[in-house]
């Protein structure tokens, strides 16, 4: 039976020291927890801004070809243009999420780390 002693003569482990370290851990992750609820916001947003975007285009496009008399060529040039800026709004996001998500594993290596040493 494993009695938590790890040499011979040792005395076991008691509930405190076993629980201290999960605990110390739970304990932080307010900080940790408010960065990846914003980085999960930023990326929900993502299903709104693109078919906005593909809509303002097709709209403006439309009212520019009412008003020169250009149908529907504006029309496409500004769906296209929506479409474009809807991709950039994408990778610009994603593209930041994954920043954010690097920086938090990477603090939370060095967290782990800082725990071992003391």
């Amino acid at each position: 039976m494993y009695s938590g002693a790890k040499r011979p003569g040792e005395r076991p482990a008691t509930m405190e020291s076993l629980v201290a370290p999960v605990y110390s851990s739970t304990v932080k992750p307010k900080k940790r927890w408010l960065r990846q609820a914003t980085t999960w916001a930023d990326l929900s947003i993502i299903g709104i801004q693109f078919p906005v975007a593909i809509a303002l285009g097709y709209f403006w496009g439309r009212w520019m070809d009412r008003l020169f008399g250009t149908t529907p060529y504006l029309m496409a040039v500004f769906s296209f243009f929506g479409i474009v800026a809807g991709f950039v709004n994408l990778f610009r996001i994603t593209a930041k999420a994954a920043r954010e998500e690097e920086k938090l594993e990477r603090d939370e290596k060095n967290e782990h780390r800082n725990d071992g040493d003391g």
